[in-house]
């Protein structure tokens, strides 16, 4: 009996020791990809802060076009 506690013990020991491992592989692996997920999103608001600007340029450089209509 007491070969077999110890056995269970030693098996216990293993499987914590490995989900201990998988649990720091996984919280590095997440930590990452969070990391990129933050890069993405910046480059993506710095797109579209972009795309804001050629756009309002572009609207400005139309009504700048049109002709002025007098309204007397």
């Amino acid at each position: 009996l007491d070969t077999a506690v110890a056995q269970q013990r030693q098996s216990l020991a293993w499987h914590q020791n490995n989900l201990d491992r998988a649990r720091e592989a996984w919280q590095q692996a997440y930590a990452r990809v969070e990391g990129l997920r933050k890069l993405v999103q910046r480059y993506i608001d710095e797109a579209r802060a972009l795309e804001d600007k050629r756009e309002q340029k572009l609207l400005d450089e139309l009504s700048q076009r049109l002709p002025r209509q007098n309204p007397y």
